[in-house]
C-alpha cells in the first residue's frame, strides 16, 4: 500500500498509506506525493503475480485502459472529453484535469505508481465513475 505525504496550503504536512490519495488532498492548493518504501526479505519466495500483467507496473496505454472494466471504459472517455464543463470543478482542477490528460497525450506508458496516476483514478472514483474496489482494482494492476 503506498504512502502518500500531502502538504496543505499552510503548510502542514500529513503522512498516511492508503490505497488512494484522501479527497480534500487532491483539492487545489495541496501538494501530494507518494513515497514509495521498498522492503523485502532474501527469505521471503516472490509472491505469485495476482495483477493482469504479472505485477507489471508499467504499462502501455491500452493495457492501462483494459484495467478499467467495459462498462465503466466509456463513462472514463466521456468525463474526459466533457470535464471543461462540469459544474463541480473547480477552474483549478480543470486546469490540472487538463494538463494531466495532455500528459497521457505525450506518452506511451502509464505507470501505476506513478502519484498523478492515482490522483486521476482517484478523482474518478470521487465522481462516481469508479466504485473503490474498480479504483483499487487499476491501482493494483
Amino acid at each position: 500500500m503506498p504512502t502518500f505525504k500531502a502538504t496543505s496550503p499552510e503548510g502542514v504536512i500529513t503522512e498516511y498509506d492508503a490505497a488512494l490519495p484522501e479527497q480534500e488532498h487532491l483539492q487545489p492548493g495541496w501538494r501530494l506525493e507518494q513515497i514509495i518504501i521498498a522492503v523485502a526479505s532474501p527469505d521471503d519466495p516472490p509472491p505469485a503475480p495476482t495483477t493482469k500483467y504479472d505485477g507489471r507496473r508499467v504499462l502501455s496505454k491500452i493495457e492501462f485502459r483494459r484495467l478499467f472494466p467495459d462498462a465503466t471504459r466509456p463513462y472514463v472517455d466521456e468525463f474526459n472529453a466533457t470535464f471543461e464543463a462540469h459544474p463541480a470543478l473547480s477552474v483549478d482542477q480543470k486546469r490540472s484535469i487538463r494538463s494531466g490528460l495532455e500528459d497521457y497525450k505525450a506518452t506511451s506508458e502509464v505507470n501505476l505508481d506513478d502519484p498523478s496516476t492515482a490522483m486521476m483514478i482517484g478523482l474518478y472514483q470521487a465522481l462516481g465513475i469508479l466504485t473503490a474496489d474498480e479504483a483499487q482494482g487499476v491501482l493494483n494492476g
